[in-house]
């Protein structure tokens, strides 16, 4: 039993430091044997709890798929008649960036393989970015005064303002490869915001985020 545990423990730990590696260094920039050094594990031993560097990537990207699905789920369960586009628009933006904040290294993991994908991991990025789309397509479609286009332009501008914030300056400079400051990424973000609000609902402007 002693030694089940500490098969268990010790595949946890070199399951941090998967996750701690991918998300500085993306699934081709990282190594097994860098993930066993810091897992405390000799190099020679990962290959009796994961057979390859791309299975940790996958139960990686399984566990985001699962936590992301969940924060989904719980906020259009959330959802009422009486809820008020406004309101929810703020609600999801604040829940979200904890949301991102909480699973930083599985979401910066995720934005990498998005914007610089390889191979091993596409067909992951593809049903995550699929799920991302009907999940805020549903919530989009939630408010029937409102134009689903702009609805769902929005929300998705709102949810990369939550990853910009709680990923750094990273999110633009790294992942995207834009090299812009920090003011001009704030604006960037803004502009889209912005430019969608003033469509069709001139008193959202301002304020929300404040």
């Amino acid at each position: 039993m002693e030694r089940k545990r500490d098969a268990l423990r010790t595949r946890a730990r070199i399951m941090a430091a998967a996750k701690t590696h991918f998300a500085r260094s993306g699934f081709t920039g990282t190594s097994m044997r860098a993930i066993a050094k810091d897992a405390e594990v000799r190099a020679a031993s990962m290959y009796h709890y994961f057979p390859s560097k791309k299975r940790m990537a996958d139960e990686l990207f399984a566990e985001y798929f699962t936590l992301n699905a969940a924060f989904f789920d719980r906020f259009l369960l959330g959802l009422s008649a009486r809820t008020a586009f406004l309101g929810a628009l703020s609600r999801f933006f604040k829940e979200y960036r904890v949301f991102a904040r909480e699973n930083r290294e599985l979401v910066s993991l995720f934005l990498a393989e998005s914007f610089k994908p390889t191979a091993a991991m596409k067909g992951h990025v593809k049903v995550l970015s699929r799920e991302y789309v009907q999940k805020l397509k549903a919530i989009a479609g939630y408010w029937e005064n409102i134009p689903e286009q702009h609805a769902l332009t929005l929300f998705a501008a709102y949810m990369g303002l939550a990853l910009f914030l709680e990923t750094g300056e990273g999110f633009f400079k790294d992942i995207l490869g834009l090299r812009l400051s920090f003011e001009e990424q704030q604006a960037t973000l803004g502009d889209i915001i912005s430019g969608q609000t003033a469509a069709y609902e001139p008193r959202m402007q301002g304020g929300l985020l404040s």
